[in-house]
């Protein structure tokens, strides 16, 4: 029987500020992850997991894709920091949309979309405006499940940004202190979002709530 596809799209930072302990942790953290969200997803036997990724500095390309690799097989080669490079993620994100309108729809269940960055879009506020409304006006990136994670230290003025992106899961913060506890933080984060999506869940909590409020989600700090 033909299995249906669920893809996950990353959207990997490579910028400068990126380069050392950060890149190496993220580089681990999606290798060892891969197959066991395969396996997770195989207690769905009619779905199959393809995995895409979109690294960005101030050049955009694709890491793995525009055709997918079936997580199952992915080998997963280390993403290089651009140095020097700065953060387009409004870049990153026109190819996602690029992607988006090409393949109009083709699965049953949403895509899950992982934005993974240290640091505000270096592209004009304008620029990345219009590349969230893009997306939002594509039928996959408005049905998708897209998540932010944010490497680093908290800075309100620069989390606006990720909000705009996300919108049917919480909101990530982690330090690049920790490997497990990080792995941890990301893996159940993509696999709530992955049951979601098979099971046509979505998330509803308040944000203003959770920027007020402070609230934990998965036993961490949202922000």
């Amino acid at each position: 029987m033909r299995k249906e596809r669920l893809d996950l799209y990353f959207l990997v930072d490579r910028s400068g500020s990126m380069e050392g302990t950060i890149i190496e942790m993220l580089n681990g953290i999606l290798r060892n992850s891969m197959k066991v969200l395969a396996n997770e997803v195989e207690r769905f036997p009619n779905y199959e997991l393809l995995i895409h990724c979109i690294s960005f500095s101030d050049k955009v390309k694709w890491h793995i894709g525009p055709a997918p690799v079936p997580a199952k097989v992915l080998d997963w080669h280390d993403i290089q920091v651009a140095i020097g490079g700065t953060t387009a993620t409004s870049k990153a994100i026109n190819l996602l949309s690029d992607e988006f309108e090409r393949r109009k729809r083709i699965s049953r269940v949403p895509p899950i979309c992982v934005l993974i960055t240290d640091g505000p879009c270096t592209d004009s506020p304008e620029e990345y405006k219009l590349a969230i409304s893009r997306l939002n006006n594509t039928f996959l990136g408005k049905t998708a499940i897209r998540l932010a994670c944010w490497i680093g230290e908290k800075r309100d003025t620069d989390l606006k940004q990720l909000w705009a992106f996300s919108n049917q899961i919480h909101f990530l913060h982690i330090n690049p202190g920790d490997f497990l506890i990080n792995s941890k933080i990301l893996f159940e984060a993509v696999l709530e979002a992955i049951k979601n999506s098979i099971e046509g869940n979505k998330l509803t909590v308040d944000r203003n709530t959770l920027i007020k409020e402070g609230a934990r989600s998965l036993n961490h700090d949202v922000f």
